[in-house]
């Protein structure tokens, strides 16, 4: 009994002398980032600007350009409740589509692009509105100009593709891509940041 009592003292003192050790740790640290302040502040400086400076200059701009198609099922001037619940399920269906060979390839094709089927997959962004019909189709190129045409061209394509394959009525054009004044990316501040945390 009295050796079980001596090893439950033990163990406490023991725990605290760990702390203590940490602390002191953490202590030492703490000053020998106080000595070195001016070579961290000096680095971090040096990070920033050399990221913010090969960002700005050497990294090419992101552009992007969006088209929009509308997903309605049928062509008439009245469209009732069952419509607008088939257009509804038509458009997951029809964001399949963008994502063909068939379709991707003849965007390639038709507008003599130097990219294949996956880089060209990689400039496309798909999105839909929880609610809507409305499809967006997002093109990042670092040429404002073919961000808006590969977009348009993928509308188009895509919108014929469905009105021949699937047998429904041609998608309509909500709203076509325009050549975007300003880039998207690279974000200087956040790569600068990046660049002083590196």
């Amino acid at each position: 009994m009295e050796q079980s009592h001596k090893e439950l003292v033990v163990q406490p003192q023991m725990m605290v002398a760990e702390e203590q050790e940490q602390e002191i740790d953490l202590l030492e640290l703490a000053y020998h980032l106080l000595d070195h302040w001016k070579m961290i502040a000096a680095f971090f400086l040096v990070g920033t600007l050399l990221m913010g400076v090969f960002t700005k200059f050497f990294m090419d701009k992101q552009y992007e350009a969006v088209a929009k198609m509308y997903v309605l099922s049928s062509s008439d001037s009245v469209v009732n409740l069952s419509d607008l619940q088939l257009g509804s399920q038509l458009t997951s269906d029809y964001l399949e589509v963008f994502e063909t060979h068939e379709v991707t390839n003849a965007v390639i094709k038709n507008l003599k692009l130097p990219y294949d089927y996956d880089q060209l997959q990689g400039m496309l962004s798909l999105s839909n509105t929880s609610g809507t019909r409305i499809i967006n189709i997002k093109i990042t190129s670092t040429d404002p100009e073919e961000a808006a045409a590969i977009a348009n061209e993928f509308l188009d394509v895509a919108s014929q593709y469905v009105a021949d394959v699937m047998i429904t009525d041609k998608p309509t054009v909500l709203s076509v891509a325009l050549g975007p004044d300003k880039p998207v990316g690279p974000s200087t501040v956040k790569n600068a940041m990046l660049g002083a945390i590196l």
